[in-house]
């Protein structure tokens, strides 16, 4: 075999090994990295401001029954590969536990996207304010969902909203509980006041503990009338609301209060990360490309390594 050959194997070889590597761990930066959600959760909006029957159809349309258990890689890259289209296709709003620096979307059902892109609604009669409202998300590692609510405190506020009036709730109660515990999921007397459950998994893999965060209903307020940071935190676009319900000037003033952004409370190193990875996403070609890497080497972590090692020796020894 030729000199040149021989180099031209090598460098394939090499090639084929950099790139398995870097597309591994680039899907892995890539389901670790909160997604864009503002822009999305802006025409949701715009959709529920003027189709007013549009939230329910949502609500009514999703599948529901679905568990939260741990998931696999490739089920993750999956679920984030489709975030745009569960958000779209299922966003009814959003819940901020600024405590817990929790900021996510609310979806209609409990499919295994929902549970994997944001807060899952567990029925679709329940309404905010009334009854039990449940909220759940898988517990996924390196990606936040509801994984923070192991930082909850009692009497901290959680706040979630429609896109019509945001819904205050203080947390009475947080605390792991095994699966088979109903005592949480019964439904408050008529004179009692609305509860707020939200859970996610808790341990290791199968487990069946749950880490839940138990509420008290407080209030229900306008949009125009919550603080501008509880509506930054909801992920509420105040613009889309000034110009389609033409709000007081005390609302347009918050639209145009510029807010610290994400990056400034990170450090370089998170900022280098976060810019990489909002280049990345907004490639989708690139991004499928990793993201199936990464669940390739997820699924198949032995083979995954075996194929790089192969390549990297075939790179030695021509």
């Amino acid at each position: 075999m030729s000199r040149i050959v021989r180099r031209i194997i090598a460098n394939s070889a090499l090639f084929m090994a950099v790139i398995l590597v870097l597309s591994g761990v680039s899907g892995y930066l890539l389901i670790s990295h909160e997604p864009k959600t503002e822009h999305l959760l802006s025409e949701t909006q715009k959709e529920f401001l003027e189709n007013k029957e549009e939230r329910q159809n949502k609500i009514e349309s999703a599948e529901y029954g679905g568990e939260v258990t741990h998931v696999d890689g490739s089920a993750i890259a999956k679920a984030r590969e489709n975030y745009s289209s569960s958000v779209e296709e299922y966003g009814i709003g959003s819940v901020y536990i600024p405590a817990s620096e929790i900021s996510l979307p609310l979806l209609a059902g409990t499919s295994e996207e929902n549970l994997l892109n944001g807060v899952a609604t567990a029925s679709a009669e329940k309404e905010l304010g009334e009854g039990l409202f449940i909220g759940m998300s898988h517990n996924v590692i390196n990606q936040r969902l509801l994984q923070n609510i192991d930082q909850a405190e009692k009497d901290d506020l959680v706040y979630l909203t429609d896109f019509t009036d945001v819904y205050t709730y203080r947390i009475t109660e947080q605390t792991v509980v095994h699966e088979t515990e109903s005592s949480y999921l019964k439904e408050p007397e008529e004179n009692e006041t609305a509860k707020l459950l939200l859970y996610r998994c808790e341990g290791e893999y199968n487990t069946d503990w749950r880490r839940i965060v138990y509420g008290d209903y407080i209030k229900k307020e306008k949009i125009s009338e919550v603080d501008k940071d509880i509506l930054k935190g909801l992920m509420i676009d105040v613009e889309v609301i000034n110009s389609t319900e033409k709000l007081e000037s005390d609302t347009q003033e918050v639209s145009t209060v510029e807010y610290q952004t994400e990056e400034d409370s990170k450090n370089i190193f998170e900022q280098i990360q976060t810019k990489t990875t909002d280049i990345i996403s907004q490639k989708n070609i690139l991004t499928q490309l990793f993201l199936r890497v990464y669940a390739l080497a997820d699924s198949y972590t032995i083979f995954f390594f075996m194929l790089v090692f192969l390549l990297f020796v075939i790179y030695y020894s021509f």
